[in-house]
């Protein structure tokens, strides 16, 4: 039995001795904190067989964590929770602190106080073992281990463990406190390091001068500017630019190794740079040196093929005197650091805007209009020579002042709706009167047109503004004199068309058969005289204001009905159905006015629709809106008519007012009454299958 208890004691001993040599090389391998304690509470727990251990971190209030834990399944699982003992601080951290060690072999027999007791009971503690952990003589937490389902008696050997253990974590604690210091000054180093690099890339991407000195290393230079567009470069400022450094980049821009002309072992710098160049860039750098300033000047080059490259060089001379401002004449030129950039293809940029921004100047300024661009503030930033000649205010004192400054306060009233249009990014042309400086007034039709970035956003606006004085005072002579002929031709055609419908009445049976042909054509003329002269004086009413439009709830429903009971005779005489869609809208307009917009659109639906087609007569509700459309199975219209058809006197076909017996001026007329009524119209047609024309009219849901 005794030798049996001896082996079992060396093997005791030689599990602790493998524990701890397997925790010193853990520690001396890993830097991982979390990895050595989870691996001391484990191998501690298989080595002592207790029920649970712990590693508890302590607090200076004398509370604390338990940051690590092996428990064994079916006792409470402390791993992560703040704990608190209310007798720890008083009774034991002083005890601990001196690295002394508690062992409990029976919690419900030891002299304990109650709280201590109570506390160690509520997580099923009957015996405890207790090894301070302490880190560079402060104490910083404990081991600790526990018996949970019986009592239990601690040998030396066990407590010698927990302690050579508790100060090989310590000893790891310790390691983790070095890595982490490290660590943060690797941190802060690299943060440094990272700020460097972005403002160097700053310098270089702007073609700023390089204001600080290059005081690095060559490999550690080198690595920082070999993915730079740029030539960084060192050199001495003697006769020949003897490079010192000078970066792989200078092989794109001259086409020969950088190598090449390091300590000029193949040529000198000097010689690529064009012969005509070379004494003006050794002045400017010389008298930059000679300030001891920032240097950046533009030349051209000559590559390996023979052609020229414009570049530009940035750099500064580095002094032997710490202070490179300072006037001590004994600070010693060292060296010259800096970058070459090759610019050619900016400057071939720059040389066909200017020739481009020539040209567009020459042509705005030979054009009789106004042509100026307007920023997003209301600044100008062009203006042509008519803008200069027709407000007599030279470009010099027009650019960069605001429109407000410039138009007198009425006109910049009348033009500020469609200034700020413009800068909300709608394109808007309206009509004004000015009174220039030359005194003489003109009416000008200006267009806003927004200027919108690919991003969205409107930059600012261009004017374009054009005289039409001559086309109003024309078009206000031809408006009175189509409205003095209309009403000096209304009455007699009135009266001969009632002679005739009154002759062909009471003699109709004394004519010839022939001569009914020439009354039946005389009074067809007649009537079609009288309506051109009826839609030639609705259309002179309806623009020149004269007609006022008489709102009232309307159905849109019976609109369509009316127009199409007004229409069926016509209908009917052509062999045209009309079908109407039931519409239940309710919309504020003038029905009258509807009226005539929805017959003459099925006027000419009949007109042009052959035999047996049908019309379709409908009416939806659209947001806001009212869309009505008659549609119908005529010829079509060229796509190239569409948007002319709504002018005066504008036929598809010429033989249209004979043949179809139309005055050319019915759309017309449905144009500008749909427009009183702030509504839209438009056609839209197939050649062969017919054409349908839409309106809207809006719906003012507050009066109805």
């Amino acid at each position: 039995m005794r030798i049996e208890h001896s082996g079992e004691e060396l093997k005791r001993q030689y599990e602790r001795s493998q524990i701890l040599s397997d925790m010193t090389l853990k520690i001396r391998q890993s830097l991982a904190l979390n990895d050595i304690l989870k691996t001391a509470v484990t191998e501690v727990k298989q080595f002592l067989q207790s029920d649970r251990v712990m590693i508890f971190e302590l607090k200076p209030e004398g509370s604390g964590t338990v940051v690590q834990e092996a428990v064994s399944d079916g006792w409470t699982k402390t791993w992560g929770h703040d704990l608190f003992d209310p007798c720890f601080k008083n009774n034991f951290v002083e005890r601990y602190r001196h690295g002394r060690i508690s062992t409990i072999e029976d919690v419900d027999r030891a002299a304990l106080r109650s709280c201590h007791a109570d506390f160690l009971k509520q997580f099923e503690v009957r015996a405890n073992l207790v090894v301070p952990i302490l880190q560079q003589h402060s104490l910083w937490g404990l081991l600790i281990a526990h018996q949970c389902d019986r009592p239990r008696h601690w040998t030396l050997m066990e407590i010698e463990l927990l302690r050579q253990i508790a100060d090989q974590i310590g000893i790891a604690l310790s390691q983790s406190q070095r890595l982490n210091q490290l660590e943060q000054q690797v941190a802060a180093r690299t943060a440094e390091l990272s700020a460097a690099n972005v403002q160097l890339q700053q310098e270089i991407e702007e073609r700023r001068q390089i204001e600080r000195s290059l005081r690095q290393s060559e490999e550690r230079f080198r690595t920082l500017v070999d993915n730079l567009p740029g030539a960084i470069y060192r050199c001495l400022f003697d006769s020949d630019r003897t490079m010192l450094f000078l970066s792989s980049a200078i092989t794109e821009i001259s086409g020969y190794p950088a190598a090449d002309f390091v300590q000029n072992q193949v040529r000198a710098f000097r010689s690529i740079v064009h012969t005509d160049d070379r004494t003006r860039v050794r002045q400017e750098i010389g008298a930059a040196i000679a300030q001891k300033r920032p240097y950046s000047i533009t030349y051209r080059i000559v590559n390996a093929q023979g052609d020229l490259h414009w570049v530009a060089e940035n750099g500064q001379g580095i002094f032997s005197h710490h202070d490179e401002h300072s006037d001590d004449s004994s600070a010693e030129l060292l060296y010259l650091d800096g970058v070459i950039l090759d610019i050619t293809k900016q400057r071939q940029v720059e040389q066909a805007l200017q020739a481009s921004a020539a040209q567009l100047r020459l042509t705005t300024d030979t054009l009789p209009a106004l042509i100026a661009y307007v920023d997003n503030q209301q600044h100008y930033q062009f203006v042509n020579k008519t803008y200069e000649l027709w407000y007599g205010i030279a470009k010099k004192d027009i650019i960069g002042n605001a429109i407000c400054d410039l138009l007198d306060e009425d006109l910049y009233q009348q033009v500020r709706p469609a200034i700020e249009q413009a800068l909300s990014g709608k394109r808007t042309t309206i009509e004004t009167k000015i009174k220039f400086k030359d005194k003489v007034t003109r009416y000008v039709s200006e267009t806003y047109i927004p200027n919108i970035n690919a991003e969205g956003e409107v930059n600012g606006f261009f004017f374009l503004g054009s005289d039409v004085s001559e086309q109003k005072e024309m078009a206000q002579m031809k408006d009175e004199f189509i409205s003095v002929v209309s009403h000096e031709l209304r009455t007699p055609l009135t009266s001969i068309y009632g002679s005739l419908k009154l002759l062909k009445t009471t003699t109709e049976s004394s004519f010839s058969e022939d001569d009914l042909g020439i009354l039946n054509i005389a009074i067809s003329s007649s009537e079609r005289l009288i309506r051109l002269v009826n839609d030639i004086l609705d259309l002179e009413r309806i623009e020149s204001g004269k007609v006022t439009l008489v709102k009232q709830c309307c159905s849109a429903g019976d609109l369509l009905y009316q127009a199409a009971e007004t229409m069926t005779a016509q209908a009917e005489e052509q062999g045209v159905t009309i079908a109407i869609a039931p519409a239940s809208i309710k919309l504020w307009a003038d029905p009258d006015h509807i009226h005539q917009t929805l017959t003459n659109l099925l006027s000419n639906a009949i007109r042009f629709s052959p035999p047996g087609a049908t019309i379709w007569l409908n009416a939806q509700a659209h947001a806001h809106e009212v869309l009505f459309s008659v549609k119908d199975q005529g010829r079509g219209i060229p796509t190239d008519k569409l948007e002319t058809i709504f002018g005066r006197f504008q036929q598809v076909d010429a033989s249209d007012s004979r043949e179809k017996e139309g005055t050319g001026l019915g759309l017309a007329i449905c144009h500008d009454i749909v427009s009183e009524h702030g509504g839209r119209i438009w056609a839209e047609s197939v050649l062969g299958q017919g054409s349908t024309f839409y309106f809207t009219l809006p719906i003012e849901l507050k009066r109805l």
